[in-house]
């Protein structure tokens, strides 16, 4: 799992992204699933058709618009570090998703973008492998009235 949010109805959503490390994935492994919490039970299993969830997809952040389509619309931010970057935007009642923005620029991680904390340079330390920049595309803000992608980066955290 990846991202747990639970929306304005009061309903647990799951992003199960199925990418242990950012290995490839397949067909029916990828998926959103809705739990109701005043029954305690699964109400919705959406799983994402192969040119939306693609084999390097890496489903990482969620964000509702239930103002948006019959039962609301959510988009999801495919961060791949190794393919093409995008949201996925699913309409919440029949399921049906798409790719935005795939492979467009914005969504892309920024190249050699070397973050911070406390002074100390972030970076990614595989065992027996050199240290290598972070490379992280498309993420969400928490609360949308509009929708915003942009590379993770942040130059200033407080």
């Amino acid at each position: 799992m990846q991202s747990v949010v639970v929306d304005p109805l009061d309903r647990l959503w799951i992003l199960d992204t199925v990418s242990i490390e950012f290995k490839p994935t397949s067909y029916g492994k990828p998926k959103l699933i809705g739990v109701d919490l005043k029954q305690n039970r699964i109400f919705k299993t959406i799983l994402f058709p192969q040119e939306v969830a693609l084999p390097t997809t890496y489903l990482n952040d969620i964000r509702f618009d239930l103002r948006r389509g019959t039962g609301g619309m959510a988009f999801i931010t495919d961060s791949s570090d190794q393919g093409a970057n995008g949201i996925i935007v699913v309409y919440l009642a029949s399921g049906k998703s798409w790719r935005w923005l795939n492979d467009h620029p914005s969504t892309k991680a920024e190249p050699n973008f070397l973050p911070s904390v406390e002074g100390q340079p972030l970076m990614s330390r595989p065992p027996n492998q050199p240290p290598s920049y972070i490379k992280i595309g498309a993420d969400a803000t928490h609360k949308i009235k509009q929708l915003f992608s942009i590379p993770k980066k942040m130059f200033l955290l407080k």
